[in-house]
């Protein structure tokens, strides 16, 4: 027979470990810059492209959607997308402006300190 000691202890460790199955479990959250309507990576790049072509210079709001976006990819752990479509965009920009290449590299420093706390790894290696 089990004392109440023993009955408390085992309800608290099946609360702790309901608990921790619901902080594990992941929810996905819906990617709402102008990039909703585009779920495929070609249709992403050729987006990015339109946007790099319509845009000679990057706009604070271009560069919020574009961090926005970015983020919610690595959140919802789509990690092979960010890793896809960051680097069309750090080829692309070479064509472009210097100020997007500053934009796709400070996105690749925050997008980097994102998994880390995350993840606890890095995407891009620091050289």
């Amino acid at each position: 027979m089990k004392s109440e000691e023993d009955i408390a202890l085992e309800l608290a460790l099946k609360k702790s470990l309901e608990e921790s199955k619901r902080n594990c479990q992941y929810r996905k959250e819906t990617i709402h810059p102008d990039y909703r309507n585009y779920f495929e990576d070609e249709d992403v790049k050729a987006e990015f492209l339109r946007i790099l072509r319509q845009y000679k210079y990057p706009t604070a709001e271009v560069v919020s959607e574009m961090a926005t976006y970015f983020g919610l990819l690595v959140k919802n752990g789509d990690l092979s997308d960010v890793l896809s479509q960051l680097r069309f965009l750090q080829r692309e920009t070479a064509n472009f402006s210097l100020e997007w290449i500053i934009v796709v590299s400070s996105l690749k420093i925050s997008l980097n300190r994102l998994c880390d706390a995350i993840y606890g790894a890095l995407l891009f290696c620091q050289v």
